[in-house]
């Protein structure tokens, strides 16, 4: 129907849907078809990089996945995807003669890249014996950093959302622009509470648990409390309905009501702690805004690795 409707968007003639199947299906074989018979180019250019990085992903859900590999691009490869396939599930069963098949195309990789997902692994080793086959740090720091967050961060999370402090600060900078700024007060309050809400945008497509959301956007409303009860502490009255006592009344939802703001405080010190281990494991693997998993900055020793581990279970209590 997509396509159909893109053809009618364009001006040309209505086609048939059984059409548009039959076409679509005889490009999909064509693509194949040439994808195989260039597999020796595709061998030599490959080999004129100095071989390939193997990357192996499985993406959708259980009884209809795509798997995917591709060649690294973060350790300095092409980044091109080699061989994409149907799959039921992510077993040996299923993704060997896949594996095989690239084999026979390209011959084995340099190394592997994979998620914990044992079904990809074990074919891996199974085709590629004595084949290095690495952990993605995406998982790796994933998994680190939902076991750091844990159920505190997500009572934290809860708590803030209830606050109501958000759609405050929304509703409010939505008044402030649509009075243009007309004092200085108001111009200074605008800006901060753009401040505020600019940690949607600043976090460049992130997601848990890469950016704590909560947590950063707390610290934020910390840093511009602070700022504006500096500046409702020098002398001189303001009206009720002045834009810095809307913003200071907008701020005081996360104190309120005394439970609530409690459990905040509680949490706030060792979500932060938790927070700052996350970071250093992230540094140290090299990881930037996406998985670099053959970064060469950073290594750890063995001794460094059990402290960390020791850290971590105690940071868990």
């Amino acid at each position: 129907m997509e396509i159909q409707e893109r053809f009618r968007e364009q001006g040309l003639p209505t086609i048939p849907l059984r059409t548009i199947q039959r076409l679509t299906d005889r490009f999909v074989l064509y693509h194949t078809a040439t994808h195989l018979e260039s597999l020796p180019r595709l061998r030599e250019a490959l080999e004129e990089f100095g071989g390939y990085v193997l990357v192996l992903d499985g993406t959708g859900a259980a009884g209809k996945m795509t798997l995917v590999l591709t060649d690294d691009d973060d350790s300095g490869g092409t980044g091109w995807v080699l061989l994409a396939a149907p799959i039921a599930e992510e077993s040996v069963v299923r993704v060997t003669p896949h594996l095989e098949r690239l084999k026979r195309g390209l011959g084995p990789p340099v190394t592997g890249i994979s998620d914990q997902s044992a079904g990809l692994r074990d074919s891996f080793r199974g085709v590629f014996p004595g084949v290095y086959l690495l952990l993605c740090q995406f998982h790796v720091l994933r998994s680190i950093g939902e076991s750091l967050a844990g159920k505190r961060y997500a009572r934290f999370k809860s708590e803030v959302e209830r606050s109501g402090v958000k759609r405050a600060l929304r509703s409010l900078v939505q008044r402030l622009r649509r009075a243009r700024g007309k004092c200085r007060e108001a111009r200074q309050t605008l800006m901060w509470v753009e401040e505020i809400l600019a940690w949607e945008v600043e976090t460049h497509g992130r997601t848990f648990p890469f950016v704590w959301s909560a947590l950063e956007f707390y610290g934020r409303c910390e840093k511009v409390g602070g700022a504006l009860e500096a500046v409702l502490h020098r002398p001189g009255r303001r009206a009720n309905g002045s834009p810095y006592l809307q913003l200071e009344k907008a701020l005081q939802r996360l104190r309120a009501p005394a439970k609530r703001g409690a459990r905040l405080t509680r949490d706030l010190p060792a979500l932060r702690e938790r927070w700052g281990w996350f970071e250093r494991t992230r540094r140290v693997l090299g990881y930037r805004n996406g998985p670099v998993p053959l970064s060469p900055k950073g290594t750890l020793s063995e001794e460094a690795l059990e402290r960390g581990r020791r850290r971590q279970d105690w940071l868990e209590g």
